[in-house]
């Protein structure tokens, strides 16, 4: 099966229609039926991977507005170290997004562990750097419940990749994707690989971010191979995007690319609910 985007048409005005029902498929996505008021999707990858800009840009393109809600820091500056869960406005989808990783520093598999299972809060702490806030993480934990808990949990994990960087991360970045891979896979959440930073790896994606899915693109599709076999999923979870970075003027083709990862990540996680709920049903 190739990937999810190999069917996109080239016709702006065909994207243009496309756009406005894929926002509409979003903002319908309901799941009540399993019990649960928000599909909860995890953001996991490097510093300036892409995890903040992609809540800014999905958020502009379901509301058609800039928010910096969620604040996009460059390597230089102050890693933060809280965990963030924002549900997007007008959907029953959150994004949770976790502390980005380097070669030294990155939130330990225990950690992740926890997340998938719903017990870490939000605004928690990954690396408490002082009294006051191990003191708040204390509290945090203090007030959780076991509803709060079960109302947490995880149903799809995004890694999210600098498809500019990828062949070049170091042992230590690998090692953390490849264990956090596996405890994933041990907890049968799905997976799915969000390709950033197109438009500096391909100066056909610079010129035309639709470009990013075209098979005529081999650059890019040989990206989506390599990211693909090393996550072991299958191509159509190998998701192309094109953030908003430097810039206030909304742009129809990155929204359109967002928001088809978006309704992909939605897609995984319904069906991990989807699973649980047939477990359910079939003790046996």
């Amino acid at each position: 099966m190739g990937n999810l985007f190999s069917n996109i048409s080239e016709d702006s005005k065909i994207c243009a229609t496309e756009e406005v029902e894929l926002r509409k498929q979003i903002k319908d996505a309901n799941p009540t039926p399993y019990n649960r008021s928000t599909y909860n999707i995890l953001l996991l990858g490097q510093i300036r991977a892409g995890k903040s800009s992609f809540y800014n840009t999905t958020h502009c393109a379901i509301t058609g507005e800039f928010l910096e809600t969620a604040p996009v820091r460059n390597e230089d500056t102050h890693i933060t170290t809280q965990y963030r869960v924002r549900q997007l406005r007008g959907t029953h989808i959150k994004l949770c997004d976790t502390m980005g990783f380097n070669d030294v520093n990155a939130i330990s598999q225990e950690q992740v562990k926890k997340l998938l299972k719903g017990e870490l809060p939000d605004r928690f702490k990954f690396q408490p750097k002082d009294e006051k806030e191990i003191t708040e993480n204390t509290t945090l934990m203090s007030k959780r419940t076991n509803k709060s808990i079960e109302a947490n949990k995880i149903h799809a994990v995004v890694f999210v990749i600098d498809g500019n960087y990828f062949d070049k991360m170091t042992q230590p970045n690998k090692k953390f994707l490849i264990e956090t891979n596996i405890i994933c896979n041990n907890e049968e959440i799905p997976v799915v690989a969000l390709v950033t930073h197109l438009d500096e790896f391909s100066s056909e994606v610079e010129q035309n971010v639709l470009c990013s899915y075209a098979k005529r693109n081999t650059k890019v599709q040989g990206k989506f191979c390599e990211i693909k076999n090393f996550f072991g999923i299958n191509a159509m979870w190998v998701l192309p995007v094109v953030n908003y970075t430097d810039t206030l003027e909304s742009d129809w083709k990155k929204n359109f690319l967002a928001l088809k990862a978006l309704l992909a990540m939605v897609s995984r996680a319904k069906g991990y609910l989807e699973d649980k709920a047939e477990i359910g049903n079939n003790p046996d």
